[in-house]
């Protein structure tokens, strides 16, 4: 897949992409990521990643609220979306 890519056949997903950045010396990554952002946030990105479920299973109530009603937001822009573009194709 990386050579798809090197040669422009292909392209490659985000978390693949991170998978090639995080497997170059940490050096490199340091200063690609303070290239790319202009920042030093570079140990912040790197950092592992805390699933979905371990997070939902330390929420307390308003913080299940708040998801909840992001996850209910988030579900309606694309409801709207969905049926705007069959509009459009009928």
């Amino acid at each position: 897949m990386i050579s798809r890519f090197l040669t422009g056949k292909t392209d490659i997903s985000f978390s693949n992409f991170l998978t090639i950045v995080r497997s170059m010396p940490l050096e490199f990554q340091e200063a690609y990521w303070d290239e790319l952002l202009g920042i030093k946030s570079a140990q912040a990105l790197r950092s592992t990643r805390i699933p979905w479920t371990d997070l939902i299973a330390q929420a307390s109530m308003s913080e299940i609220e708040e998801i909840l009603n992001a996850i209910a937001d988030r579900w309606a822009q694309l409801r709207k979306a969905k049926e705007q573009e069959v509009s459009i194709t009928r």
